[in-house]
């Protein structure tokens, strides 16, 4: 029977590199970039935020308080509304109606081209293939 024998791993001889202090200019940059990513997720997230608080208001105190302030008690009746009185699930029944004709449409045509350029030999067939964004 062989027998092994193992070497104890050596410890490292490299000194360990002092760490760099952090540059001043490289700070007031990293706040002026994350300061900008705020502002910008403010300004997209803002119109969304004022809607759903919006919602939930009934309409004498969507108009006495700031749009900004979140409601006091939830109100419902909003949604009562539109889903009864304001002919909302026909109109929600034509959108589902024309997305599902339009989707079946793309996907029946999709695949009719992909035959095309799989197993039809046409001219300018190479040049659409390396160029897609020509389609």
């Amino acid at each position: 029977m062989a027998t092994t024998t193992t070497t104890p791993a050596r410890p490292r001889t490299t000194p360990a590199r002092p760490r760099r202090p952090k540059r001043p200019l490289g700070i007031v940059r990293y706040f002026l970039f994350y300061g900008c990513l705020t502002l910008i997720a403010v300004v997209f997230i803002g119109p969304y935020l004022i809607a759903f608080f919006g919602a939930f208001k009934s309409e004498a105190n969507l108009f006495a308080t700031s749009p900004w302030a979140p409601p006091h008690s939830l109100y419902l009746g909003n949604f009562r509304t539109i889903l009864f009185t304001d002919h909302f699930l026909v109109y929600l029944g034509n959108t589902a109606l024309v997305t599902c004709v339009l989707t079946a449409g793309q996907v029946t045509f999709g695949v009719l081209a992909a035959y095309a350029f799989a197993r039809l030999e046409f001219p300018g067939r190479d040049a659409l293939v390396r160029k897609p964004d020509l389609l």
